[in-house]
């Protein structure tokens, strides 16, 4: 892997390297402190509407201690090609390709939304337990308590993977992505109240 040594955030909106993979195209970028840097890098995974600008922050927080590769599978971000075929499985057998193909060391991944599905299907077969804990920055909120821990084992999998197949089925098929406001709006960068950080493209 070679990676830029000139990260700055704008460059989030340059066009990206790709990959093609057998009918597949991968959108990445990447980037080190040294451009033949050995160390495991950090993977950051998208949801389905997220950018690799929304990575900006962590990028930056990131590069001091690990080179850092933004990933757009097929039907995320700005990767436009549609494949209502694949299961997130078969998405994350991509991300393992796409690590073979390009001979990087173990990764670190991170997932934003259904890419922490991804993330840990990519890992599942190393997992014996999981204790996800939610943070709302803004409310100074952490969920669930330290006390009352969620607890998720390998035997959770399958049943997780149902789950997560109907919520991104749609999302990986969807060819018109017709609006529909709702409250969720105000996280979204587009919305029409964000135009002083560069977004607001969004009339709804």
């Amino acid at each position: 892997m070679h990676y830029r040594t000139d990260y700055s955030p704008a460059l989030l909106t340059s066009a990206p390297r790709v990959l093609q993979l057998g009918d597949w195209c991968l959108h990445y970028q990447a980037y080190a402190s040294r451009s033949n840097d050995r160390r495991a890098p950090v993977l950051l995974l998208g949801g389905a509407f997220q950018s690799f600008r929304s990575f900006a922050s962590e990028v930056a927080e990131l590069l001091g201690d690990h080179p850092v590769i933004l990933l757009d599978l097929p039907s995320q971000g700005g990767n436009l090609q549609l494949v209502p075929e694949l299961r997130l499985e078969q998405l994350a057998d991509l991300i393992a390709a796409f690590a073979d193909e390009l001979q990087l060391p173990p990764l670190l991944p991170i997932g934003l939304s259904y890419g922490s599905a991804l993330a840990a299907l990519l890992l599942h077969e190393h997992i014996q337990q999981v204790k996800p804990r939610l943070a709302y920055l803004d409310l100074g909120i952490t969920y669930p308590e330290a006390d009352k821990p969620l607890i998720f084992t390998r035997a959770d999998i399958p049943k997780l993977k149902k789950l997560w197949e109907k919520r991104t089925k749609a999302m990986l098929s969807d060819k018109q992505f017709a609006p529909r406001p709702n409250d969720k709006c105000r996280w979204c960068f587009y919305r029409s109240s964000n135009k002083a950080a560069g977004g607001g493209q969004c009339k709804y």
